[in-house]
């Protein structure tokens, strides 16, 4: 939704980069301070795969490929993590492949609501400050 409404290049990096620092440090992530290079990874798939459909990010396709891949390379950046701190490997390896097709057919759905839900905000009017009159009377 960032990355639709705000339409410039970095801004799911800098979304990713806040939503793991904040995960990270309050306690709600599993990796701890390391969860910050699953969110930022997702943020730069999703900008780089955004400048290919600038002009697109309201339509729900668009979403489904933009939401999928940053949510399949969110998976690969856990998965990456867990091998570096050597974690049980072979169970890993086994569950890559369901968690790996999850995360690209939910990161797809989310990614076709979000554009949705871009598509709706867009066209509400909202004033600004060339909008606004003096009314003293």
């Amino acid at each position: 939704i960032g990355i639709g409404l705000t339409r410039k290049f970095g801004s799911g990096t800098y979304i990713g980069v806040l939503s793991g620092l904040l995960i990270g440090t309050i306690g709600a992530a599993d990796k701890g301070p390391l969860e910050i290079f699953e969110w930022t990874a997702m943020g730069i798939t999703m900008d780089l795969i955004a400048l290919a459909f600038k002009d697109h990010l309201g339509n729900p396709l668009v979403g489904v490929v933009l939401g999928a891949f940053g949510s399949f390379d969110k998976t690969l950046v856990n998965w990456s993590i867990s091998l570096v701190v050597l974690q049980n490997t072979p169970l890993i390896l086994a569950g890559i492949g369901v968690a790996g097709t999850i995360s690209l057919v939910l990161g797809g759905a989310g990614g076709a609501i979000s554009a949705v839900i871009v598509n709706r905000v867009h066209h509400v009017h909202l004033p600004t400050h060339k909008e606004e009159t003096n009314h003293n009377l």
